[in-house]
């Protein structure tokens, strides 16, 4: 199977590595030093006491790498509309396109079983490229759970080596040979990348946490751990979280998890400090930001559907007010 990461950073690097270890062959689209750091030394993976260091082909240029089966998207929410026509000569006839993206998909409402089918998100796809020119029967959605860092170009730090998943599902839900051939892919590389039917229920499990954590800690500078912990601020993180879960209810998910148990399950960090959230990681180097898919999205759904998020609607003020302050959005 041919597989291309397109976006191959940390995340990107990180699968990439793990899939070109285990005989997949893989093509990584990236830029400036990283690109030329795995172009001439080949890409390497420190997951605790794990190294991984592959050589796979590595080029800005998705030309040189003509069609694939698969194409793994581990850009950031802003930068996909500005990705398509790169992505063009990767797509072949039947290539999927899998978009390992936090906070709410473009595509939500693609596949979708409610009266809100094939709606579209303006504020994630504002000019319909992502849905028109991909186009969307492409997509295949996926939740990543795994933390990572470039620490130098060709050099990535997996910092959850225990914990690195990828669920993939179809838009409606089905189970259709291309995202099990996907998922195949996967076996054996140290990446658990089952094949659920509830995707939605998974997008939103994961993003009531980056609902308050992301945006938090980006305009406070802690660490989940730090806010957790923190009297004052931890009722905040409480009160997003709630709201966060009360949208995805009125959305009509169910999810098997809840606001005071995703706040009680934060660890205290180890000597590391624990993984920086990406949006942290983002101000603090001056980088675009998912603010929209993670925070705004929600809030705009939680307005079409009467819900009051008083404690969402100040962090999302503050951290809006930030990144404007920093240039970033």
């Amino acid at each position: 199977m041919r597989i291309c990461i397109f976006g191959a950073g940390a995340v990107g690097g990180n699968f990439g590595a793990r899939l070109a270890r285990a005989g997949v062959d893989v093509t990584m689209i990236a830029r400036g030093p990283h690109l030329e750091a795995m172009q001439a030394r080949g890409l390497t993976v420190q997951a605790g006491e794990e190294r991984i260091h592959v050589r796979p082909f590595a080029t800005d240029d998705p030309r040189r790498a003509g069609p694939q089966d698969a194409v793994i998207v581990t850009l950031k929410a802003p930068a996909l509309p500005g990705a398509v026509d790169a992505m063009a000569p990767l797509l072949g006839p039947d290539t999927a396109v899998v978009f390992a993206t936090n906070g709410v998909p473009w595509w939500y409402f693609h596949g979708h079983a409610g009266p809100d089918a094939g709606r579209r998100l303006p504020r994630l796809d504002p000019e319909g490229i992502l849905w028109d020119r991909l186009p969307i029967a492409r997509a295949i959605g996926s939740v990543v759970y795994s933390a990572n860092e470039i620490i130098q170009p060709g050099i990535v730090a997996n910092k959850s080596p225990a914990r690195n998943r990828l669920l993939l599902g179809e838009p409606d839900g089905s189970r259709t040979d291309r995202v099990l051939a996907i998922s195949k892919a996967f076996e054996g590389t140290g990446v658990d990348a089952p094949v659920v039917e509830d995707l939605r229920a998974q997008v939103w499990i994961k993003l009531m946490g980056n609902l308050a954590w992301n945006p938090m800690c980006a305009v406070t500078g802690l660490s989940i751990p730090a806010i957790a912990g923190d009297p004052a601020l931890r009722p905040i993180a409480l009160g997003v979280l709630q709201e966060g879960q009360r949208v995805a209810e009125a959305l009509g998910l169910k999810l098997d998890t809840d606001a005071e148990t995703r706040l009680n399950n934060i660890q205290k960090p180890g000597p590391g400090g624990g993984h920086k959230p990406s949006m942290l990681q983002d101000f603090e180097r001056g980088r675009p930001t998912e603010l929209d898919a993670i925070v705004l999205a929600v809030q705009d759904f939680a307005r079409e559907l009467g819900i009051p998020t008083p404690n969402l609607d100040a962090v999302a003020a503050l951290t809006v007010g930030r990144a404007r302050a920093l240039g970033i959005y």
